[in-house]
């Protein structure tokens, strides 16, 4: 049966800065046995898989985060473009008179104006 590893620092150090630990605890912290040293070494071999599992994760969020905000920017400044050529679409249409759609007949007798203040076409 393995014995099981004995830690008995003192709680008031274990504030998870290892320069604050003294000899005594360092000496009581080594393992006495083969076994032990092989516990303590899988354990920090599976402390540290853990740590940068964490960290691949952080890093995979963070990157998806990235993608999210790089699409949206791109929508939004597809939709800024899309409104500023109907603005300037918009502008143009209300500063020249329209013309005669031309499937209308050539005998067509109509004068279109626009209003400055809407759109409505009228036709006298």
């Amino acid at each position: 049966m393995l014995n099981p590893i004995r830690l008995e620092a003192d709680p008031n150090k274990l504030s998870g800065d290892s320069a604050e630990w003294s000899g005594r605890d360092a000496e009581l912290a080594r393992p006495l046995t083969a076994g032990e040293e092989e516990l303590q070494l899988q354990l920090a071999l599976a402390m540290s898989r853990e740590e940068a599992e964490r960290e691949e994760r952080r890093r995979r969020s963070d990157d998806v985060r990235l993608q999210l905000a790089i699409s949206q920017s791109q929508q939004d400044f597809q939709l800024e473009a899309y409104l500023r050529e109907e603005a300037l679409h918009l502008h143009t249409y209300k500063r020249r008179a329209p013309t005669c759609p031309a499937w209308l007949p050539s005998c067509c007798d109509c004068l279109a104006t626009v209003s400055p203040d809407s759109l409505v076409v009228q036709y006298s």
